[in-house]
C-alpha cells in the first residue's frame, strides 16, 4: 500500500478539484493550513465531488470496475501464455496495463 497518493480530475468529473490522501501517520504530521493547493475550496467543484461519490456509492462502481479488471486481466494473462512477446500483465481494479517486450528474460 502507498504511503501517499494524489487524485484529481475523475474526483470532480472534470472541475478544479484534487485530494491527497495517505496513511494517518503522514497526513497528520502537516500543522493546521499547512495541506492545500489551487484546487482547494471551490463551492462548485466540492458539490461535483460529492455528486460524484454519491454515484460511485449508488451505482456501485468499485465493485463494478473489480469485476471488470478480473475479466480483463484474466484475457490479458491468457494473451500472456500464448504471445511471447507480452512481457507482464498488471492491473488494479478496471486499470490495466500489459508489458511488450523483444525478449521476456531480457526485458
Amino acid at each position: 500500500q502507498p504511503d501517499l497518493m494524489t487524485v484529481a480530475k475523475s474526483l470532480a468529473a472534470g472541475f478544479p478539484l484534487s485530494a491527497v490522501v495517505g496513511k494517518a501517520d503522514i497526513m497528520d504530521a502537516p500543522g493546521p493550513g499547512g495541506l492545500g493547493g489551487t484546487y482547494g475550496g471551490n463551492p462548485v467543484a466540492c458539490a461535483a465531488g460529492l455528486a460524484v461519490m454519491d454515484i460511485m456509492r449508488d451505482e456501485k462502481l468499485p465493485e463494478r470496475a473489480a469485476r471488470i479488471g478480473s475479466v480483463v486481466e484474466e484475457r490479458m494473462q491468457s494473451w500472456a501464455r500464448d504471445h511471447e512477446v507480452i512481457g507482464d500483465v498488471r492491473a488494479v481494479g478496471a486499470m490495466a496495463g500489459m508489458e511488450l517486450v523483444r525478449d521476456r528474460k531480457t526485458k
